[in-house]
């Protein structure tokens, strides 16, 4: 992901950085679930100050937390290094609810911090990845085979994979419960894709609130970074899926408030 050398300009960078404090919020969320144009909106306030790039990959990075703790958040502070110390301070790295290990170390950096986390319809959260997978030339295979193999985890270790865990991703309440076992309930806020693209405004004030900061003002709808389908997702696959995913989705409604029963129209 990253060159030796870009390793150590970085870790200098960050050391020499006069903004040493803390990341005060930090956005995650389901890949394809709506984050990039979350990114876009955040960049927009006047008082929040983003990562240099979406998608840090900081504490998903394997291979950066085998560096010592100093070196590792001198790397991570690289990124922050042209905010300034007025303004609130955070970046946007959906994996961040789906890896196993990133909420703990989310936690030992900083126990206080404030946490955004963005959802979507499983089922069609699980066909966009496909899609985009499919589009790199990553995968080969069916839409409908992908998600009947999804238990074999296209992998021989107990590792997560990054790629084809099209199914995987889609177990919300599982994730919400790692959350919780490590952050109060008024640290973190949780919304759906679908309210932030029908009411962007009303959507990004909630988050403002939790972030203490001013509202957003009149917001422009965005769509960023989505990619065009060139099929509809199959009935019989929709009803799979969301079989598989009803009793999560109860779970996830209890666990977060949130009301999911679109997600659930076609189950038994």
């Amino acid at each position: 992901m990253f060159s030796m050398l870009n390793i150590i300009r970085r870790i200098i960078k960050g050391a020499l950085s006069s903004n040493q404090s803390k990341l005060d919020f930090l956005v995650g969320g389901v890949q394809k679930g709506g984050t990039t144009a979350l990114d876009s909106y955040l960049r927009s306030h006047p008082e929040i100050c983003l990562a240099e790039t979406k998608e840090v990959h900081f504490f998903d990075n394997e291979n950066m937390f085998c560096y010592p703790k100093i070196l590792r958040e001198w790397w991570y502070k690289s990124f922050f290094s042209t905010c300034r110390s007025n303004r609130v301070k955070g970046e946007v790295t959906p994996i961040y609810i789906w890896w196993h290990e990133s909420i703990r170390r989310i936690y030992e950096y900083n126990p206080d911090i404030k946490l955004v986390f963005i959802f979507r319809d499983p089922a069609m959260r699980a066909y966009s990845h496909w899609n985009m997978e499919t589009k790199k030339g990553n995968e080969t295979c069916s839409f409908g085979e992908c998600v009947r193999m999804y238990s074999d985890k296209r992998t021989t270790s107990q590792s997560q994979n990054r790629v084809f865990s099209y199914v995987e991703r889609g177990f919300y309440s599982k994730q919400m419960e790692n959350v919780y076992s490590f952050f109060r309930s008024e640290q973190v806020l949780c919304m759906k894709q679908e309210d932030l693209l029908q009411d962007p405004k009303t959507t990004l004030d909630k988050i403002a609130q939790h972030l203490g900061v001013s509202s957003f003002g009149e917001v422009d709808s965005k769509r960023v970074h989505a990619l065009d389908y060139d099929s509809g997702i199959a009935p019989d696959d929709v009803k799979y899926l969301e079989e598989i995913y009803c009793v999560d989705i109860d779970k996830f409604e209890r666990i977060t408030g949130l009301d999911a029963s679109q997600w659930k129209r076609h189950a038994v």
